[in-house]
């Protein structure tokens, strides 16, 4: 028996059940978008029940030596959670991105192992995975548990500076370090406590109001430290300039919320479906006459990326990945999208910024158009009176 993933080796013989890890030190830790291999290897009937809590998720059974994948199984537990700006704590609480599972089994002669895994919420792509597996190593000694390097799940970069424009910004969720995190900006050092593997997010919008309140300060730059260790830096950079500008927020591959800023001229366009036409009796001509139903028609924006460097591009492409894209702001309200690139095209070794052309499909297809309601337009008072009168209104 064994529960084999990038980040462990878990395996047992038949007799006895007995489990041999890798080291002592071994973590194991997984992320459901991965492959996450249950491996069982018994001479006789061999059951396992996959328990969250008390609350049993899947069970099945089993001889000789067989294979489950449990990664469709347990992403459907997990959940990302909308974190916002105008929480009031620095260091908030991702108590659904992350679960810890139970994995019982027991063959005929009544013998019984527990397995306990922490899933979490996200995954890498398949070209990082296999190299990382040919290295021997995984994404969590490798980034997301290492605290010499950048930790946080963004798919911004993987280097150890971080640049985010002030319009872009949101909490970042990571998982905490081994060591007690701090945070130098300004010159002023800010102490988060946390516990080892708890998933969190860093509310830099809140830290930097609350030093630019306390000590009247408008930091921009922001020392990440793990015990001693420097671990990387954040980079707090100014909205690009543009006549026209649409804040995008997506779910990225780590499973967190991220927004991405385009600019550049924004056309809408609507596709129309064919015209459907039927015919219908009149009696007052005693003929018939040609009706239709209404039209359903559904809207779409094009517009451009903005110029952006290699990691931004990746970083962009992330986006129009994602199953979960709202434009924010549109028209006073936040409208779900998919996006879609007119052309990914772009140079191996990029030397200048490139912009993407990209269409933002509306969801939603409708057949009545009232109009965008604002809250002037829904119960502005007359000017002067309620009621009409010759004297007035």
């Amino acid at each position: 028996m064994g529960l084999t993933n990038t980040s462990t080796g878990l395996y047992a013989k038949d007799e006895g059940l007995v489990i041999k890890k890798r080291s002592e030190n071994d973590k194991i830790i997984a992320l459901a978008g991965n492959p996450i291999k249950l491996t069982i290897n018994s001479s006789s009937v061999v059951s396992y029940i996959i328990r969250q809590a008390d609350r049993t998720i899947f069970s099945g059974s089993g001889e000789g030596e067989f294979s489950v994948f449990l990664q469709d199984i347990l992403s459907g537990i997990l959940s990302p959670k909308h974190l916002l700006n105008e929480s009031t704590d620095i260091l908030l609480p991702d108590s659904t991105s992350a679960t810890d599972i139970a994995i019982s089994v027991q063959n005929t002669q009544g013998e019984t192992k527990t397995l306990s895994l922490k899933v979490v919420i996200g995954g890498i792509s398949k070209r990082l995975l296999r190299r990382l597996l040919d290295e021997n190593s995984n994404i969590f000694t490798w980034k997301l548990l290492n605290s010499s390097v950048n930790f946080f799940k963004t798919t911004r970069t993987n280097g150890r500076i971080i640049t985010i424009r002030e319009t872009e910004l949101l909490p970042i969720p990571f998982l905490y370090p081994d060591g007690a995190l701090k945070i130098v900006a300004a010159g002023i050092e800010t102490s988060l406590s946390g516990t080892a593997g708890q998933p969190v997010a860093l509310n830099l919008y809140r830290l930097r109001k609350k030093l630019f309140q306390t000590n009247q300060k408008l930091a921009s730059v922001f020392d990440i430290y793990s015990g001693s260790t420097k671990s990387c830096t954040i980079v707090i950079t100014p909205g690009t300039v543009s006549r026209e500008r649409y804040l995008l927020e997506f779910l990225n591959s780590y499973g967190a919320y991220e927004r991405i800023e385009v600019t550049g001229i924004g056309n809408i366009e609507s596709e129309i479906e064919s015209d459907s036409t039927y015919q219908i009796y009149d009696e007052s001509i005693d003929d018939y006459i040609e009706a239709r139903e209404r039209q359903s028609a559904r809207d779409k924006l094009l517009v451009e990326s903005g110029y952006r460097n290699t990691e931004e591009l990746v970083h962009l492409m992330d986006m129009l990945a994602s199953d979960d894209i709202k434009i924010l702001g549109l028209s006073g309200r936040n409208i779900r999208v998919n996006a879609v690139a007119d052309n990914l095209t772009h140079a191996i070794r990029s030397t200048v910024p490139e912009s993407i052309k990209m269409t933002l499909h509306f969801v939603d297809s409708d057949v009545r158009y009232t109009g965008s309601l604002s809250e002037d337009e829904i119960g502005n008072p007359r000017i002067h009176t309620e009621q009409f009168t010759p004297q007035f209104n």
